[in-house]
Formats: structure tokens, sequence, C-alpha cells
């Protein structure tokens, strides 16, 4: 191998680990933070009385990756998903780490929830993922821990609450 060669492989080499460390600062970051996850902004929201501390999640790009990656959250602490129009949005549980409640919103009204939805088994093809859809079209869907809708006593007709 000639010099050129050593010093272009040496190259090719410090740059895939350049790469590779990035991409693992990054979803470190996601993992611990959740700023990128959200529009970088937190609000509360309070239903049935509860108050919650809720990270916005209004950008296509915010609401795709959601709270995947994450270890947990906190008790009082869930996602908003925010969508300018109204419609039958389904979301997924992909590399989810924990088990969630997701609270249907239309307007300001909860009009329903899917509960104890647990994380996949790691390595479930995406494929194979459950989708969970609302039984009508909402413009809003709050994540919060699994347990928390039955917990604080949240039904349909509830009013949520948006701090903002």
């Amino acid at each position: 191998m000639s010099a050129f060669e050593s010093k272009k492989s040496r190259f090719f080499l410090i740059a895939l680990i350049a790469i590779f460390l990035s991409a693992t600062v990054y979803f470190f970051f996601i993992a611990t933070q959740g700023k990128l996850l959200s529009n970088g902004s937190s609000q509360s929201v309070t239903i049935s009385g509860v108050k919650f501390n809720a990270e916005i999640a209004s950008t296509p790009s915010a609401r795709i990756l959601g709270l995947s990656y994450r270890r947990s959250l906190a008790a009082d602490a869930g996602m908003l998903f925010l969508f300018n129009t109204i419609g039958r949005y389904g979301f997924w549980m992909k590399d989810m780490h924990f088990p969630l409640d997701m609270i249907w919103i239309k307007g300001d009204t909860v009009i329903g929830a899917a509960e104890n939805i647990p994380a996949p088994v790691s390595g479930t093809p995406d494929s194979n993922l459950q989708k969970y859809y609302p039984l009508e079209p909402v413009n809003k869907v709050f994540e919060v821990n699994a347990g928390t809708v039955a917990k604080s006593g949240i039904k349909v007709g509830d009013k949520a609450i948006l701090d903002f």
C-alpha cells in the first residue's frame, strides 16, 4: 500500500468515526433531554383537575419522533401533539421503552383514550407494530404514562385546558 493510499484509508476511517460519534451524541441528546423531540417549548395542560407539564410537538419531525428513545417520562408530564386540521391520526409505539396512555382531544374536549399501551418487544419489525386511532377525528393527542387516565379520573367530555 502506498503512502497516499494509507493516508486515504486513515482519512476514511476518521470520517466514519466522526459520523458515528455525531449520531451517538444526537441520539443520546434525544434520549436524555428530549428538546429535539419537540418544538423546544413546554406548556401546561390541565385535564380533570390534574395539571401536566407538556412538551409540544406541532411540527412533522417532532410528531414523527414523539417520545421514542426515551427511557421514562415524569409522572406529571406528557407530550401534546398538535395538528392544524382535524383528522383520524394514527399513532404507534415505535422505539418506545415504556407504556403509554393516549388521550384523544378535539378542540378542548376529551373524546376518548387508548389506555395501557405496551412498549413493543425490542426488535419488533415496524410492519408488526399496532397503530392506534381515535374513534372520531381529533386535532390534539396527549401522551402520558400508562395508568394516568385511570388514576386521574380522565373521561370523555372532560375539558383540556391549555395554558398557551
